[in-house]
């Protein structure tokens, strides 16, 4: 039997959710190491969910960034973490 190298990838959801309509996954982003996807889900979280006065209160739009799972990938789809593979914490404006 031969066997199959499955590099670890590490996926990082993006989610919108809206009050009313609940949420929805907007993008997933791979990453081929745990620190880049931790350091940009904090960093997109810091960015795009500032700490408010008021703890409790909720916006009615947001997006955040999720840790989901690791994943193993065939070697052959690990092109789709060389995008993100080097990232750093830095988050486009979008």
């Amino acid at each position: 039997m031969t066997q199959v190298d499955t590099p670890t990838v590490y996926s990082v959801d993006i989610i919108e959710s809206e009050r009313g309509w609940g949420c929805r996954l907007e993008d997933t982003l791979y990453f081929n190491n745990a620190q880049s996807a931790q350091a940009y889900v904090a960093e997109y979280n810091r960015k795009h969910n500032p700490v408010t006065e008021s703890r409790f209160s909720v916006p009615d739009w947001y997006m955040y960034a999720l840790l989901q799972q690791t994943t193993q990938i065939d070697k052959d789809l690990l092109w789709i973490t060389k995008k993100y593979s080097n990232a750093t914490a830095t988050v486009q404006n979008t």
